[in-house]
C-alpha cells in the first residue's frame, strides 16, 4: 500500500513542477509575459536547479513549471528586494550628510602614542585632526641600526599633529582615499648609545640628547565599517614620505678625541626616508544632519 502512495506522490509532484508545489500560490504577475518595455521576470535558482536536478521527468516539470509562471520570482519579494535596495541607496548615496565624529586610533596606542581625533563631515569629503603623544617603547636605543645615533626611534618623547582630508567614492560609500599632513616633535635626554665602528673590534660608548622635528605627506586608502549610525571602525593603510630635522649634542664619549667615532659636540642633520602608514580608527559621531536627496 506504501508503495502505490510514494509513486502516486512522485508522479503528482513531477507532473505539478516543483516550482509549482514548493513555491505558493502563483499571481498573475509569474503567469503573464511582461508588455513590452517593462522589466523580464526574474527566475527563482531554486526551483530552476530542482526541476534540472532532483527529478528525474524534468522533461515534463521543467515546462510546466515555465508555462504555469511557477519558475518566476513572486511579484511580491521582487518588489520589496527592489524597495529594501532602493531605500538603501537613497540612505547612503543620495542624502547628502553632515555630521561631527571623535575618534582614536588602536594602531597608536598599541605603539604607545594616545591619541584624540576631531573630524568633521560634509557629504563626500571628511576633514579631520588628531592630536597624539609619543611615549618611548624601549628603554634602548634600534640595535640593529648601522649607527645606532642615526635612528634611535624606540627612545622618543614627543607630540604628534595631523591634519587630513578624506575623499570618499560616490560609488562605494565607505571606501576613500585621503591626504594626511604629519607634524612632529620629538626629543630624549642623556641617553646610552654604543656602536662597533666598522673594521674595528671595539666598542664605543657615548650619551646624547637630541631635539627633533618630523614633517611629511602621507597617501593614505581606507575602508570605513560601519557598526551603527554613532560608532564606525576606520581601516587605513598607506605611504608616507618623511623628513626628520635633528640637532643632537654628544656629551660623553668613551674616546672624545677630535678624531674619535662621534666626537664631543652639536650636530644637526636630516633623513628623508618613506616609511608604511597603518591606522585603525574608532570613530564616535554625533550631531547628525541629512539634508533632501540629492536629484
Amino acid at each position: 500500500m506504501k508503495k502505490p502512495l510514494f509513486i502516486l506522490l512522485i508522479t503528482a509532484i513531477t507532473l505539478s513542477g516543483c516550482g509549482a508545489v514548493f513555491g505558493g500560490d502563483i499571481s498573475s504577475c509569474q503567469r503573464h509575459a511582461p508588455a513590452p518595455g517593462q522589466p523580464e521576470r526574474k527566475v527563482r535558482p531554486a526551483a530552476l536547479i530542482a526541476d534540472l536536478v532532483c527529478f528525474p521527468f524534468e522533461i515534463i516539470s521543467l515546462p510546466i513549471d515555465l508555462i504555469s509562471g511557477a519558475m518566476y520570482v513572486p511579484c511580491e519579494k521582487d518588489s520589496a528586494s527592489k524597495a529594501t535596495l532602493q531605500t538603501r541607496i537613497v540612505k547612503d548615496t543620495l542624502i547628502q550628510k553632515k555630521y561631527f565624529t571623535v575618534s582614536i586610533d588602536v594602531a597608536q596606542y598599541v605603539m604607545l602614542q594616545p591619541n584624540i581625533g576631531i573630524e568633521y563631515r560634509r557629504n563626500n569629503l571628511e576633514f579631520g585632526l588628531n592630536f597624539g603623544l609619543v611615549f618611548p617603547w624601549r628603554d634602548s636605543v634600534n640595535i640593529l641600526a648601522n649607527g645606532q645615533y642615526k635612528w634611535p626611534a624606540p627612545i622618543y618623547y614627543g607630540e604628534a599633529f595631523r591634519a587630513y582630508c578624506k575623499f570618499y567614492n560616490p560609488k562605494k560609500i565607505h571606501r576613500y582615499w585621503a591626504v594626511q599632513a604629519v607634524v612632529k616633535t620629538l626629543w630624549y635626554h642623556n641617553r646610552g648609545f654604543m656602536d662597533q665602528p666598522d673594521g674595528d673590534e671595539s666598542q664605543v660608548y657615548y650619551t646624547m640628547s637630541e631635539n627633533a622635528t618630523v614633517l611629511g605627506i602621507d597617501v593614505l586608502n581606507g575602508k570605513e565599517c560601519r557598526m551603527s549610525d554613532e560608532m564606525h571602525l576606520d581601516i587605513f593603510w598607506g605611504v608616507g614620505f618623511h623628513d626628520r630635522l635633528r640637532t643632537f649634542e654628544v656629551t660623553k664619549s668613551s674616546d672624545g678625541g677630535p678624531g674619535s667615532y662621534l666626537p664631543l659636540g652639536t650636530y644637526k642633520g636630516y633623513i628623508d626616508y618613506l616609511t608604511p602608514v597603518f591606522g585603525m580608527k574608532l570613530g564616535f559621531s554625533f550631531l547628525h544632519k541629512q539634508a533632501k536627496p540629492i536629484n
